[in-house]
């Protein structure tokens, strides 16, 4: 049975996540229990194909949950509202948008729309909304810019602005990082740490850099074949569960630098 608890902002009980192939229900995960609380900074992580992004999809209410239950500020995922939801999390997945002549400006300004009037008019705290989060995430000289003209790593940055500035209790990101340099990855994983604690917002992301994970998460979503582990990361390493993340003779984790090597 789950307790409620004004603390928490995301909790699965007992869940089974997947999606349906061609009428047929594909399961991925079963008999998952988590869950996330206010000011925390979680990052997934897992090898492709095992199931982080179904995981994010259905906790964005883009898959429906199998079986289970998800709750939503102690509420029910699929007994909240799409606007409702929208005022309670802002997601930035996988999926490439389509194609557009929106602006920089014009497509952040996108994450205001939970908040704006009938006519979708932006006031002055939806135009500061969206300015502040160009400054934050460092795209306020792009503001004009159509998204067209963007790299994949200028957009992902856009993207992160977008959900900024829909100023929700809960931001939920598939891969952020993915096109984005070293030096950019750094920073992006630091403003969002950063974000986490002075806004205190739960913010969760999937990630393939594990490095940083260790170094920068409150707690790590650990996703292998056949479990699903959810701790802090010192406690994850003292208990060997990096080692179970690849299956592998060739690949062994170093618990010193954090990092995969070659065995």
């Amino acid at each position: 049975m789950l307790k409620e608890n004004i603390d928490n902002t995301i909790t699965a009980d007992n869940l089974t996540i997947g999606y349906t192939d061609k009428k047929n229900v594909k399961i991925v995960k079963t008999t998952l229990n988590f869950k996330a609380v206010k000011g925390e900074f979680i990052c997934l992580i897992g090898k492709n194909g095992v199931g982080k992004s179904t995981l994010l999809k259905t906790l964005s209410k883009v898959l429906p949950k199998i079986e289970g239950t998800v709750l939503i500020h102690n509420k029910a995922i699929e007994l909240i509202d799409q606007k409702t939801f929208s005022n309670l999390v802002s997601v930035v997945l996988t999926d490439q948008l389509p194609e557009s002549n929106l602006t920089v400006f014009e497509l952040v300004a996108l994450g205001r729309q939970p908040h704006t009037n009938w006519i979708d008019k932006l006031s002055k705290t939806d135009k500061y909304s969206i300015i502040n989060a160009l400054r934050i995430t460092n795209t306020i000289h792009l503001k004009n810019n159509n998204i067209f003209e963007l790299s994949d790593g200028q957009l992902q940055k856009v993207l992160i602005a977008r959900s900024i500035a829909q100023d929700t209790p809960i931001i939920i990101l598939d891969e952020p990082t993915a096109h984005l340099d070293i030096q950019h990855k750094i920073e992006t994983f630091q403003l969002l740490k950063r974000l986490s604690k002075e806004v205190n917002k739960t913010i969760v992301i999937s990630t393939h850099e594990i490095h940083w994970a260790i170094e920068m998460a409150d707690r790590i979503w650990l996703m292998t074949d056949s479990d699903f582990y959810t701790d802090t990361p010192n406690n994850l390493k003292s208990n060997n569960r990096f080692d179970e993340l690849f299956k592998s003779d060739l690949v062994t984790f170093d618990a010193k630098t954090n990092q995969f090597k070659i065995s």
